[in-house]
C-alpha cells in the first residue's frame, strides 16, 4: 500500500508542477458583435449582445403572466 502512496504523491507533485507554469499562448480573440447597421449601440448593450444568445435577462414586464396568456 506504501508504494501506491508514493506513486500517487509522484503523480500529485508531478501535475503541480506543471500546472504552475503560465502559459505562453498569443491568441487574439475577435469581438463578437459586429454591427455592420448604421445605428449606434451603446456600450452596455454591445456587452449584452456579447454574452451570447442564450443569455437570460432576468427581468420580466410588469404584465408578463397576461402577455403569456395572450
Amino acid at each position: 500500500m506504501g508504494k501506491k502512496y508514493k506513486s500517487l504523491d509522484r503523480k500529485i507533485n508531478s501535475l503541480l508542477h506543471t500546472q504552475m507554469r503560465t502559459p505562453n499562448n498569443t491568441t487574439e480573440f475577435y469581438p463578437r458583435v459586429i454591427n455592420k447597421t448604421n445605428i449606434e449601440l451603446t456600450d452596455e448593450e454591445v456587452a449584452l449582445l456579447n454574452k451570447g444568445l442564450k443569455y437570460n435577462l432576468h427581468h420580466k414586464n410588469k404584465h408578463w403572466l397576461s402577455n403569456i396568456a395572450l
